[in-house]
């Protein structure tokens, strides 16, 4: 579904059905929800290069590819969402 919202130009997308994200705590987060963990029940070793981590991560390449047209469309520093920047006011800082 998220494909069939997903609008891609020739300077990458125009609206974004979903994004599953592309930095570590978005792995993280997916693999959670994909009943993995990151590390051992005894918290000696890392437990995220299991099968069940694996499966994860290429669930994520393969959506970001598929349906966001790669890893450049889906970044945050590719997005062309403005961000205003800050200034500082009396103390506080506020988008200008």
């Amino acid at each position: 579904m998220a494909k069939e919202f997903t609008v891609l130009d020739d300077r990458g997308i125009v609206t974004i059905g979903a994004n599953v994200g592309t930095a570590v705590a978005d792995f993280f987060a997916w693999l959670y929800c994909n009943n993995g963990q990151i590390y051992s029940d005894d918290l000696r070793s890392v437990a995220f290069n299991s099968e069940v981590g694996m499966e994860t991560l290429n669930w994520m390449v393969n959506f970001t590819n598929d349906i966001n047209g790669g890893v450049q469309n889906a970044s945050p520093t590719s997005s062309p969402v403005l961000v205003k920047p800050l200034r500082h006011s009396r103390g506080t800082t506020t988008a200008s």
